[in-house]
């Protein structure tokens, strides 16, 4: 049967409809239409585009309610809002959610007594590709940057570097009583304040964290992060040189919390204003918390502090770490780990941490089941061994040598995830590792690069395999056809390519070289660096000379 033709009135609808869409979504220029962005604001529609040019604007924006985005068209570094230490940047108070959309701004010098640079009440906006730099909460505010009060946020790709509260909270982002709070891809520099949380504290309902760099921030509880939520979810996060009284780098206090694949590195307490217990690394709270392929490494504990440890404490009900490495730091009482009964290890390494008070236990206590784990010194339970688990020592890295104990040695189907602390496939062999890192192919830089003529690199592989390190001309390290035949998977780099071969691996499957780097190179060049290890291709790095 054919179908009916349209009707003439359909046709009018139809094109009215289009019309309303397309005007829908109209471009207000500022400052060639209009003189500032708030009078753009009020000139919008709904889903239309306010795109500023580079410049300075002093002025506190208001998204009124609107389903808008406000864009720069020149980013962050040349468009700026500037708070000139006496307001805020931008309000979102009249119910906004994720479509009211602030991107491609620096926000700085922002000051109020809750939210310096953005507040955020009763609305959920979106704040993207944003650099936050020298906001302020003033005397017991919250939120040096970013202040949220029953709301929430999504915060993605955005820099906060030295905001801070004045005895306050959240030093770069607050949020109370928050439904949502979503941090992705961020970097937190040098943020602070002299209560809870040096550059995060969430409060009530739900937080997201995920992707994102912690490093320099300071606060009294919680140097990097404060969560006292109903449910987390953290992942792919390094938490590292934080300082606080307690919980130098995470601290999790109510609720329910995933950890996924953090690093919680060379953070430390020091009680000059409190003299008080708690962690170096991490203090991990609440009803239940699983953590899964992360690392605690490198924690100290600065001070006399009876009942602190250097690593982790966990007081929570319900608490299963798999798949965790807790290695080389230094607690008053306990060097790695103080947990209750409640707690479970499977698969883990805890070895190198150590205790001020003579005859303290450097590695853990009060921990009722171990299973499958790595322990100096030992420790009874189910397939525990007590043997060097050969970590690569460099600092910062925690892999695992290929003759390690650890190789093939975890309990399968724990429910750890696909991948270890960085990203590598989870039992690439025949059974899960034990520790954060599954053995792997890895390429690394040792030492620092910048002014000097050769690059300090290493490579994990199988003892007595050739490797190749190879410098791409190619900015996304394609794997596509065959460069030499046998490999597994098969690639080809693009040209311009250097390959530099290298002798076998030594029986620990490390080793360590010199490379020259390229003659000619502009400054500023971005180099894609790969390794090829016996028939692997390791992973790429990003050098920038």
């Amino acid at each position: 049967m054919p179908l009916p033709s349209p009707t003439l009135a359909n046709l009018v609808f139809a094109a009215w409809l289009l019309a309303g869409s397309l005007a829908a979504q109209a471009t207000l220029r500022v400052p060639s239409q209009y003189p500032t962005i708030q009078s753009a604001i009020a000139a919008a529609a709904p889903r239309d585009t306010v795109l500023v040019d580079p410049g300075t604007y002093k002025e506190t924006i208001d998204f009124l309610g609107k389903a808008i985005l406000v864009r720069s068209s020149g980013g962050p570094e040349a468009t700026i809002l500037d708070g000139e230490r006496v307001a805020r940047c931008a309000l979102f108070t009249r119910g906004e959610g994720r479509d009211s959309r602030l991107e491609g701004f620096a926000l700085v010098r922002g000051f109020a007594r809750e939210g310096g640079a953005v507040w955020i009440d009763g609305a959920a906006p979106t704040l993207r590709r944003c650099i936050f730099t020298d906001n302020r909460a003033g005397n017991g505010g919250r939120g040096g940057a970013v202040g949220i009060q029953r709301g929430g946020a999504l915060v993605e790709e955005c820099r906060f570097e030295r905001n801070a509260t004045q005895f306050g909270s959240g030093g770069a982002l607050y949020a109370n009583e928050a439904t949502l709070v979503e941090v992705r891809h961020c970097a937190f520099v040098r943020n602070g304040d002299l209560e809870a949380g040096g550059a995060v504290f969430v409060s009530g309902g739900e937080a997201r964290v995920i992707g994102s760099t912690f490093s320099g921030n300071r606060g009294a509880v919680g140097g990097a992060l404060l969560l006292a939520t109903t449910r987390a979810a953290l992942a792919d996060l390094v938490l590292n040189e934080n300082l606080a009284e307690e919980s130098a780098g995470l601290h999790v206090a109510t609720g329910v919390t995933e950890i996924d694949r953090v690093q919680v590195v060379r953070n430390s307490t020091n009680y000059s204003f409190k003299d008080i217990g708690g962690p170096a690394g991490a203090f991990l709270g609440g009803s239940r918390v699983r953590v899964r392929s992360s690392v605690f490494s490198l924690n100290t504990v600065s001070a006399f502090a009876p009942g602190t440890a250097g690593g982790v404490e966990i007081a929570a009900d319900d608490a299963q770490l798999t798949h965790v490495t807790i290695t080389g730091n230094a607690g008053f009482q306990v060097g790695g780990l103080l947990a209750r009964p409640t707690t479970r290890i499977v698969n883990s390494i805890l070895w190198a941490n150590t205790a001020r008070l003579p005859g303290a236990p450097g590695q853990l206590t009060g921990v009722a089941e171990v299973s499958h784990c790595c322990v100096q010194g030992g420790h009874p339970g189910s397939n525990n061994l007590a043997s060097d688990p050969l970590l690569e020592p460099t600092p910062g890295y925690f892999h695992i040598a290929y003759p390690s104990p650890c190789r093939n040695a975890g309990l399968a189907e724990t429910g750890a995830g696909d991948t270890d602390f960085e990203g590598d496939p989870r039992a690439a062999e025949d059974r899960p590792d034990i520790g954060a890192d599954e053995w792997y192919p890895h390429l690394y830089v040792r030492g620092p690069v910048a002014g000097s003529a050769s690059l300090d690199l290493a490579c994990i592989g199988h003892p007595g395999g050739m490797f190749f390190v190879l410098f791409s001309g190619d900015p996304e390290l394609r794997q596509s056809g065959a460069l030499w035949p046998g490999f597994a998977g098969g690639f080809a780099l693009r040209e311009p390519f250097l390959a530099v071969p290298v002798s076998l691996f030594p029986f620990q499957g490390q080793a360590a070289l010199g490379v020259q780097i390229p003659a000619g190179l502009p400054p500023g060049t971005v180099a894609p660096v790969q390794a090829i290890a016996g028939r692997y291709l390791t992973n790429p790095l990003i050098l920038r000379f």
